[in-house]
């Protein structure tokens, strides 16, 4: 059984894939899978769940939302211990040999900046691919309430930019200039406020001799944050923007670093 997060939360076994349909009883799960092998107090799930005004008799309400759980778990198990276990003082669920999909992302992602470092660049996008390949979406999509289940999302969220990130420079750095720039541009579009992401087109864009391609992505960013945020680009920006303005010849890639500011 194999529990996806990376998007909307649901769980496949086989054939089968199902989802929890009630929002509270997703969202027991939800926090059970973000601190999974953990315990979850009952607090806990009850702040998940209803925030400082929890109904006056929660304790019945999340006993049935567990019960419900345990009863759709188990289904798709086809019996055996069940996943979900009471503890003392909260819920435990067990992966044993179920998989989550924010793990083997993790585990990806590490593995291609392992690879990174040791410049193993080609490995190193064919594994980060692979980590990206795992998402349908925002983690958690439209989950994200209480405080265990949004940090937990907006770590994955962060992770996938990293991810990403990590890739194009990769891309760059092998001197796959069309390909790193194809990617990128489907990025820029999707987070226009991560200027690393611009800076990087920019590059691609200069180092592929499509200079006017590269100066139009900045004006782009420019704009944006303009309108947007009432910001001027990162000095990173300004800077690539200017040496492709004068047409100066592009630093090696693998002497150039990002650095936000």
């Amino acid at each position: 059984m194999r529990y996806e997060v990376l998007g909307s939360l649901r769980i496949t076994a086989g054939e089968r894939t199902a989802t929890v349909r009630a929002a509270k009883p997703e969202t027991v799960l939800a926090t059970l899978l973000a601190r999974s092998d953990e315990v979850v107090t009952t607090d806990q799930l009850c702040t998940e769940l209803w925030g400082e005004s929890p109904p006056r008799r929660f304790n019945a309400a999340l006993h049935v939302y567990i019960s419900r759980l345990r009863k759709l778990l188990g289904d798709l198990r086809g019996g055996g211990e069940n996943p979900i276990v009471t503890h003392t003082s909260g819920y435990v669920l067990k992966l044993g040999p179920d998989r989550l999909d924010a793990l083997d992302f993790r585990r990806l992602l590490e593995q291609g900046r392992e690879r990174a470092r040791r410049g193993e660049l080609e490995a190193a996008v064919d594994t980060l691919e692979r980590a990206t390949a795992l998402w349908r979406g925002p983690a958690l999509e439209n989950l994200q309430n209480g405080p265990i289940v949004s940090v937990f999302a907006g770590q994955l969220d962060e992770q996938r930019l990293g991810c990403a990130q990590l890739s194009a420079d990769c891309r760059l750095r092998l001197g796959w200039y069309r390909e790193a720039a194809e990617q990128l541009q489907e990025l820029v579009k999707q987070y226009p406020y991560h200027e690393v992401f611009c800076w990087q087109l920019m590059l691609a864009l200069g180092c592929s001799g499509r200079r006017a391609d590269a100066i139009k992505a900045y004006h782009a960013i420019r704009d944006v944050l303009d309108r947007d945020l009432g910001l001027e680009p990162c000095r990173a920006v300004n800077a690539l923007h200017q040496a492709i303005l004068i047409d100066e010849p592009v630093p090696d890639v693998s002497e150039l670093v990002y650095d936000g500011s």
